[in-house]
Parts: structure tokens; sequence; C-alpha cells
């Protein structure tokens, strides 16, 4: 497990589309489960192959993992209390995929563990740097994240 935490939501106005991991060769992935009761009905959208945006609805004792590539935003709507997740990013084993790994994970987490054990600190500056460069890559201005 590279790190795991709560992600809270009140309130989502517009979707947020997004990957959590690139160009690791399907070796990282995150995992993300309602810990709240009322998560129904305040999911996941995501992009099918086809580009399409498609729904998953939250259920309590279900979770959905995926990896590289997998465009997904939080749905819009909002709750009078927080809506909680508990979510996870885990993968692989091999130091190999280390740098590829910490590219897009450093702006999830600034206390990651690395897969030979270590845990390794990402800076707000640098999780900041790595956030501004995927912005870039998003909005066509660098060729690779």
């Amino acid at each position: 497990m590279y790190a795991g935490f709560l992600v809270t939501r009140r309130r989502c106005r517009h979707p947020d589309f997004h990957v959590d991991w690139r160009d690791t060769g399907g070796q990282a992935f995150t995992l993300m489960t309602p810990a709240s009761g009322n998560a129904p009905g305040f999911g996941l959208l995501y992009r099918d192959d086809s580009g399409a945006v498609r729904e998953y609805d939250y259920a309590p004792g279900e979770a959905i993992f995926f990896t590289d590539d997998f465009m997904h935003s939080t749905k819009p709507g909002s709750s009078d209390e927080p809506v909680v997740l508990l979510c996870f990013t885990f993968g692989t084993d091999r130091m190999t995929y280390w740098d590829r790994i910490r590219a897009t994970s450093g702006s999830q987490s600034a206390l990651m563990c690395r897969p030979d054990g270590q845990f390794e600190t990402i800076s707000r500056w640098q999780s900041w740097r790595r956030h501004l460069g995927w912005l870039a890559f998003r909005a066509g201005l660098r060729r690779s994240a």
C-alpha cells in the first residue's frame, strides 16, 4: 500500500475529470469504498472506452478500483452531511516502477510508502509542482506528465 486516506465531500458543482495513474504499466491502483452511509447517489462519473460518460454508485460493502488512464470525476451533487470514502493507493512491490508511480501519485498524498517499504515525504512544493505539470499536460501545454 502506498497511501491510505479519507476523501470527504459535501458538494461537487461540476465534474473534474482526471486520471490517478498514467504510464505505470498497470502497476498502481486506486481503491475507493464508502465509509459513510450517505454515499449512494454521490457517486463517480467515468468515461468508457468509447468516451461516453457512465456512472458508478458507491454501495456499502462494495469497492471500485482502477489503474492507468481511468478518466473519472466525482459526480456533481450535495449532501447535508459529509460523504466519506476510504481510499487506498497500492500496487507493485518492484522499485523499477516507482518513478512512474510517484509522478502521478505525488499529488495525492504528502507521505507515501514505496514498494521497498521505505516512506517517502513529498513536500507540498513538489506535490504542487507535479500538479501544475499535470494541469499543463491536460491543457496540452506539455507532451507528457
